[in-house]
């Protein structure tokens, strides 16, 4: 059995002193925390859709082997609340510019942990 150790996010600048370096600069984040620790969670696709220079950037800071775990999209799991999403999920995870496109960027250096979605707090 293998067991993977990471974060939910890297990019915390008030994580320097404590984990980082205290002049690391934000650009260098992810190859630092790549170094140390196996797997991170990608909040941010619970925003928005990374752009593939993005993709390449997350690809190129990593080492093989390194997972990837993303975070389903705010629209799916709190405006829809899981709720009628399947066209949003499919475009999630097979989209031209999302999900896809992530998996195989991230794929050539890395793999995908998978996936996860946050479920919202019940209202009432």
């Amino acid at each position: 059995m293998a067991i993977w150790v990471g974060t939910s996010g890297y990019n915390y600048p008030e994580w320097r002193g404590s984990f980082y370096p205290e002049k690391l600069a934000t650009a260098r984040m992810l190859a630092y925390y790549a170094e140390r620790l196996a797997t991170v969670e990608i909040n941010y696709t619970f925003y928005r859709s990374p752009k593939p220079d993005i993709l390449a950037g997350w690809s190129r800071q990593t080492p093989p082997g390194f997972r990837f775990t993303l975070k389903a999209p705010k629209r799916i799991t709190h405006d829809a609340r899981l709720r009628d999403c399947a066209q949003s999920l499919r475009y999630f995870l097979e989209g031209p510019q999302f999900a896809r496109l992530l998996l195989e960027a991230l794929g050539g250096a890395g793999v995908t942990g998978g996936c996860w979605a946050r479920a919202p707090v019940p209202s009432g």
